[in-house]
């Protein structure tokens, strides 16, 4: 499965590049987890809040692919998109599937729904540092999660 890296305190999230429509540059400061940009009408979604780092730097707007492809609106644009703000994308690679192990219940209860979709411990790094654990992320789940979330405000 070919994968973007971006590091987080204490892991790696992988994004898998099948859900990712493009990528732009960001220099976005958010001070809550999503905001709705009502010019353009996009969500856009803080990874690095989400995660309880924000001091972390947002490098890179994740544009996701459209649920319902079709409508008159190119792809590169923002306009209607939902938009994963994170920190900088280090690498592009590609992750064997039988090296992605489910996540245990113990971390799976990290968040409510289950955003990631699998676990694996980073072969690529030379290091032996806690670091080396990637987390495979669900686009999927964690908009639910998010819609969920802001039903509940």
């Amino acid at each position: 499965m070919r994968v973007f890296l971006c590091s987080y305190n204490g892991f790696t999230l992988a994004i898998p590049i099948r859900f990712v429509s493009s990528i732009m540059l960001c220099k976005d400061k958010i001070k809550s987890i999503t905001y709705f940009d009502e010019e353009n009408r996009s969500t856009f979604i803080s990874l690095p809040f989400l995660f309880d780092c924000p001091s972390l730097d947002i490098r890179h707007g994740i544009i996701l692919k459209d649920k319902n492809p079709g409508e008159n609106v190119s792809d590169n644009s923002i306009h209607e998109k939902t938009v994963l703000l994170s920190t900088e994308i280090e690498s592009e690679t590609e992750i064997p599937d039988d090296m992605i192990y489910p996540i245990p219940r113990t971390l799976s209860a990290f968040y409510s729904l289950n955003i990631f979709n699998g676990i694996l411990f980073n072969l690529f790094s030379r290091s032996e540092s806690a670091d080396n654990l990637i987390l495979l992320l669900n686009p999927d789940f964690l908009i639910q999660y998010i819609k969920k979330e802001k039903q509940n405000d």
